[in-house]
């Protein structure tokens, strides 16, 4: 059993690696190719790796963004922010561009603590030993990023993740540290292909 989790995750992240090489290759074209066909890809691509950038850099590109179509004064709600969000997805009047981060906290200082003098260093829903429980199969495939390690996500204004579905059906725990709220969607399996056909009408590839 273990042994075939640990082949599954290899092909997958080498199926992962494999299509950002080809998406950093049609990139690497379209600089090269001012064509009008070159522009047209990447105007297709929903998700576009981009620059690294500081948190503050980041912090004031998504302060503007929010000043941009909600008022300076006043914080929107969530479900004016996402009626928002879902009148764009459904117009298809204007192209908004927002950026998101997500960074491996198995690195010191980024996350939930590790230090021995904190409180909840060893606490069972501490993210970073979650996976070491002595209970869990997960402890042995080692440290893998956003599965045994927890990814630190940043977002901001309409930042949406693509939807996702675990290939072994393993539970999704998430803390939200500080920031405006964030909206979770979630689909029973029962209902997975309904929903495909609905999104696929929704946004056309």
């Amino acid at each position: 059993m273990l042994l075939h989790l640990i082949e599954e995750r290899n092909k997958l992240f080498e199926e992962v690696e494999n299509d950002w090489r080809k998406r950093e290759k049609r990139v690497n074209n379209a600089d090269e190719d001012d064509s009008d066909e070159s522009d047209s890809d990447d105007i297709d691509e929903c998700i576009v790796k981009g620059r690294s950038m500081a948190l503050n850099a980041f912090y004031r590109i998504a302060r503007n963004t929010m000043s941009m179509y909600f008022s300076k004064t006043e914080q929107p709600s969530a479900s004016e922010v996402e009626a928002e969000f879902w009148r764009h997805v459904d117009t298809r009047q204007c192209h908004v561009c927002v950026h998101s981060g997500s960074i491996d906290s198995g690195s010191v200082g980024y996350g939930f603590p590790v230090a021995k003098n904190s409180s909840t260093s060893r606490h069972p829903w501490n993210l970073k030993v979650l996976t070491n429980n002595p209970g869990s199969i997960l402890r042995s495939l080692g440290p893998i990023m956003g599965v045994t390690v927890p990814t630190l996500h940043v977002g901001m204004l309409f930042t949406a993740c693509c939807w996702y579905r675990d290939p072994h059906g393993l539970p999704w725990i998430e803390y939200l540290h500080t920031g405006a709220s964030k909206i979770w969607y979630g689909i029973p399996d029962s209902s997975s292909s309904v929903f495909r056909e609905a999104v696929t009408k929704l946004v056309p590839r």
